[in-house]
């Protein structure tokens, strides 16, 4: 759903569905998608710092990534 941007296309969707699910619960992962997209943009944008245990998983922009 990230890489296409939200266009699954109708046979990703029907193999989801065929796993067992059902389309609430495919619209359930949308709202988790949305609500993980919205968190991170407004913590970029605020420059939140992160909690001590994640820092080590900080993100650092590949130029100023060691070689």
């Amino acid at each position: 759903m990230i890489e296409n941007r939200g266009h699954v296309g109708d046979a990703a969707l029907q193999r989801f569905l065929d796993a067992g699910y059902d389309r609430r619960q495919a619209l359930e992962v949308l709202t988790g998608l949305a609500t993980k997209l919205l968190s991170n943009f407004t913590n970029a944008l605020a420059h939140t710092d992160l909690d001590a245990p994640v820092e080590p998983f900080a993100w650092i922009h590949p130029d100023d990534r060691a070689v």
